[in-house]
């Protein structure tokens, strides 16, 4: 192919600390969108080590619509309660920007949102910037509006009872979600959520259907 991307990152990591974009382009190489030789590209392979090499994947074109900056993921807490049903508890929303490069941690200065777990809705957009949190309605590159509905959410919710359901010995779950035009894409499941960013909208442990687990 003339254009295609490979993700790659450790197996073990956070923060999205470590991950890498690689790209060719009509006879031109790339790493995070700095163009390099294809002896480097040699190079930098075989200096990787305990890394997962997969493919780049392509968000849907209304969230690459608001940021085209990295993949722009979406994070929902699942959890099962005593009889090991899941309950889709919280989720939140993550824009990548220019500052951020090829990731979209909102500990790496991307935006986060939080999103309405029935509805779908995506708002109140926050980014942290000099240790401080700060609102921004729309995002600083696109100048597009921080506020909307997730694609394909149903479905994502739907998916999701049934994968958690699946894996039968697992109770608290953090997955990352790569919205695509077709449906959607796991990312990976955490077993630490980050859940310091929900509580920046309200506390975990007040009327949210994640208190009696914690």
């Amino acid at each position: 192919e003339e254009i295609s991307n490979m993700a790659l990152k450790p197996v073990a990591g956070s923060l999205g600390e470590g991950f890498y974009k690689l790209s060719y382009n009509h006879n031109k190489f790339y790493i995070n969108g700095r163009p390099v030789q294809r002896n480097e590209i040699v190079d930098f392979l075989n200096g990787l080590e305990n890394y997962i090499v997969t493919e780049y994947i392509i968000a849907h074109s209304r969230i690459r619509n608001v940021s085209d900056f990295g993949l722009n993921t979406l994070r929902v807490m699942v959890i099962k309660d005593d009889q090991n049903k899941p309950i889709i508890a919280n989720a939140f929303m993550r824009f990548g920007t220019k500052a951020t490069g090829v990731v979209d941690n909102a500990s790496a200065g991307g935006i986060f949102t939080i999103v309405d777990v029935e509805k779908g809705k995506y708002s109140n957009p926050k980014r942290v910037e000099n240790y401080r949190l700060i609102d921004c309605d729309a995002h600083p590159d696109t100048q597009e509006n921080l506020e909307g509905y997730l694609p394909n959410w149903d479905y994502i919710k739907e998916s999701l009872i049934t994968v958690s359901k699946y894996l039968s010995e697992i109770t608290y779950m953090g997955f990352d979600i790569a919205i695509t035009d077709c449906g959607f894409k796991i990312i990976e499941i955490n077993s630490h959520q980050d859940i310091k960013w929900y509580q920046y909208y309200y506390p975990l442990l007040i009327n949210n259907e994640a208190e009696p687990f914690l």
